[in-house]
């Protein structure tokens, strides 16, 4: 009963919720921000604070081994479940109401369906496995699904809304959200004050054009002077000297002002050349300003006379826009624009450099525009004592103080229903501006009764998590999900799609039998998972036979375990297990950002829809924006250079290194360390030709100076860490 023992022991410890709570957080698309598009800072991106109490939600779910139709149910319909829902029924409404939203994205009428798409698609595919979402347009080209079925169910979450749900008591909630208040009034008012001394520095250094411009000749001409020197010989500001003279080589790609200039610094012109041209482009600045401020004020009097609202609603939540017109005030009035070349010249030096990048999320700044202490250095003692006032005088969230406001309360992003149910109508080929008839409230037609009636409980959404744990189709694809995330491919190798177009199971039977012993033992999903690894099946060696790979070469029929390389919290974690430096005490609470001083299991880290982690996308890591019914594993050259040059890769390498050769240590020599290594990273000893090569690389490779890691010198021990760290071996499941 050895392996029993070992399989009990680790379905009741609870790492084990950590690691298959991760796999469902796949389907549910979880992330702790969002992609915005109007997002009133510029960011870029929404923060999601109350997503982690869902994902610890999950977690805790799989190490209670809740039943499953419950577990679908509280994340359908957590809130409808009972009159007084507890807090663990609500957690789970965060499948719904921290996925992605486009509220701000598209205008209010496409927002709202594209929302109801994300929904219908995440709830389909990751509970029945079906591509509902393909009924958006037109009945399901192959599965047996109408597009009626499909707005039927859009009428469901058309009638929930967002909602969050708060688990501290009420006062603790104003006294955050006081603080927080506080907090923004100063960031505004920073803002406002940075704002317009940018404005007062920019005009200033725009009438210093001309004698900027003639000491960028002295370092890009004949002179050929150190930036340094130029600055020093003209009392100019060096660092706004070396952007000029970065500015001046751009390639005329957005404006051709620049031609002349670098046509001149070519030909190796004169310093009477370059003063001609600087103070010819030194009016077109000064006229430039002059002509934008002119535009700025015929704009105003465009909008204050069509009554446009200057200031969005603060703090918008998901669905508050319902016209054009609250969603993007003024965007229908015809305003007045420089012309093009003359427009990007101005937002080169005025605001932000063009092309900076999409993933920047402000932008690298104009030539004129300093940010930070940048700005601040740059203004008088007076202008330097009040801005730093203002950021000194309150706690801030954006202004770099070291003060902050306390730590927001747990809450979950959740779903509620609507006051009044609202059935929509058929979008006529997906136009949301085109409608048809009203689609009432309803299950799948394929799934449900002959007789099946629409729904009539509030949004439908309870009666919806009913008939789908109900469906026999539901059972089969979690079953199946289980199942894949075991072995790596599915008995149907398409979790997200079990129907025309997706991959056949290759043991009907066998799913059938697992499907019904799942629903016999209570869905838990710790019973079936149990009957997995007590089988022959999964304790197969990963050996594979001639005859095996000659009668079945992808291996369906499980005659070896297929090797499996690690995924990225797998590698992560496991690096950070071997080097003694895992921590296993912190478990839950808000995400933390990846980096060197992050020892935490990867499954707590920061998942951004905005911009994934570098190591989570280079191993792989699913786009949190979309249900993901599978990891992909790629062979790609950045996840070799992670091991040859990361800093999280060298810090655990000279800890794994420390453990078998601690300094101060004596006694063991090279031979026995690197046993100890191999016994620690791969659970063997290490061949004999293993064992010299070893040796002859501990031997062989000289100590280095320190890189990346606080510039401690890499011994020949913490190098070859590294490359144990990085075989195949390591990184794959065997």
């Amino acid at each position: 009963d050895a392996f029993a023992k070992v399989v009990d022991r680790l379905l009741a410890s609870p790492r084990y919720g950590e690691r298959w709570g991760r796999h469902w957080l796949d389907v549910a698309r979880y992330g702790d921000d969002d992609i915005r598009g109007l997002d009133p800072r510029g960011r870029g991106y929404m923060p999601l604070d109350g997503a982690w109490v869902y994902r610890d939600w999950v977690i805790k779910q799989f190490n209670d081994d809740v039943p499953y139709d419950k577990f679908v149910k509280m994340q359908l319909a957590g809130d409808l479940m009972s009159k007084n829902p507890t807090p663990e029924d609500l957690k789970g409404t965060g499948f719904l109401g921290g996925a992605p939203w486009i509220w701000d994205q598209a205008e209010p009428v496409q927002g709202r369906a594209d929302e109801r798409n994300e929904r219908i698609d995440a709830v389909s595919r990751g509970f029945l496995g079906l591509t509902v979402a393909c009924a958006r347009c037109h009945d399901h080209k192959y599965d047996p699904i109408l597009s009626k079925d499909y707005y039927s169910l859009g009428s469901v979450f058309a009638s929930s809304t967002y909602k969050e749900y708060n688990f501290v008591p009420a006062e603790q909630v104003e006294f955050w959200r006081e603080k927080y208040q506080k907090a923004n009034d100063t960031d505004d008012a920073v803002e406002e004050y940075t704002k317009t001394e940018t404005e007062q520095l920019s005009k200033a250094l725009a009438a210093q054009t001309s004698t900027y411009m003639v000491a960028a000749w002295k370092v890009a001409g004949k002179p050929k002077m150190k930036v340094e020197e130029a600055a020093d010989a003209a009392q100019l500001d060096p660092e706004l000297l070396q952007r000029w003279v970065a500015f001046l080589a751009k390639k005329p790609r957005f404006y051709p002002y620049f031609k002349d200039w670098q046509a001149m610094i070519a030909q190796g012109g004169t310093e009477d050349q370059a003063k001609y041209l600087a103070d010819s482009f030194q009016q077109r600045v000064l006229d430039l300003e002059i002509a934008e401020k002119k535009i700025e004020v015929e704009n105003d009097k465009i909008i204050a006379k069509a009554g446009v609202p200057t200031e969005r609603k603060k703090d918008a939540k998901p669905n508050e826009f319902d016209t054009y017109d609250e969603f993007c005030p003024g965007c229908r009035l015809e305003l007045k624009v420089l012309p093009t070349q003359d427009a990007n010249l101005y937002e080169d030096i005025f605001v932000r450099a063009l092309g900076s990048g999409v993933f920047d999320e402000r932008g690298q700044p104009g030539l004129f525009v300093f940010r930070g202490w940048e700005l601040t250095r740059r203004l008088g003692p007076a202008e330097q004592a009040y801005l730093n006032s203002l950021r000194g005088g309150a706690p801030t969230r954006r202004s770099g103080s070291p003060q902050a406001i306390p730590a927001i309360y747990p809450f979950v992003h959740g779903m509620a229903d609507k006051p009044q149910p609202v059935d929509i109508k058929i979008n006529v080929r997906g136009n949301p501006h085109t409608l048809g008839d009203v689609a009432p409230r309803a299950f799948l037609t394929v799934l449900g009764p002959s007789d099946k009636k629409p729904y009539t409980q509030g949004s439908g959404r309870l009666q919806l998590a009913d008939d789908i744990v109900a469906s026999p189709l539901a059972t089969r694809v979690i079953v199946n999900r289980i199942w894949k995330w075991h072995f790596g491919t599915g008995i149907v190798n398409t979790p997200d799609n079990f129907g025309k177009v997706g991959d056949p199971p290759s043991d009907p039977a066998l799913l059938e039998y697992m499907s019904v012993q799942f629903c016999k033992d209570g869905m838990s999903i710790k019973k079936l998972q149990r009957e997995i690894m007590l089988s022959a099946v999964y304790q197969q060696s990963s050996m594979e036979s001639a005859q095996a790979h000659t009668v079945d070469p992808q291996n369906r029929y499980y005659s070896h375990f297929t090797l499996q390389r690690l995924d990225a919290e797998q590698l992560r974690d496991s690096m950070l297990f071997v080097a003694g430096d895992l921590d296993l005490k912190e478990a839950g609470g808000p995400a933390t950002p990846l980096g060197l001083d992050n020892d935490r299991r990867t499954v707590y880290a920061k998942v951004s829809r905005f911009r994934i982690d570098p190591f989570l996308q280079a191993f792989d890591f699913p786009n949190p924006t979309f249900t993901a019914e599978q990891r992909f594993s790629t062979n790609v050259p950045v996840q070799r250079l992670f091991f040859m040059n990361n800093a999280f890769v060298y810090a655990q390498a000279g800890k794994v290194a420390d453990r078998v050769y601690p300094a101060g240590g004596s006694g063991n020599n090279d031979a026995a360390r690197i046993t100890d290594a191999y016994q620690l990273l791969y659970g063997r000893a290490p061949t004999p030709a293993e064992l010299q090569a070893g040796i002859e690389f501990l031997k062989n490779t000289p100590e280095k100076p320190g890189y990346l890691v606080d510039q401690e010198p890499l011994t020949a021990w913490k190098q070859y860490a590294r490359v144990l760290f990085s075989s195949n071996e390591f990184e794959y499941l065997n």
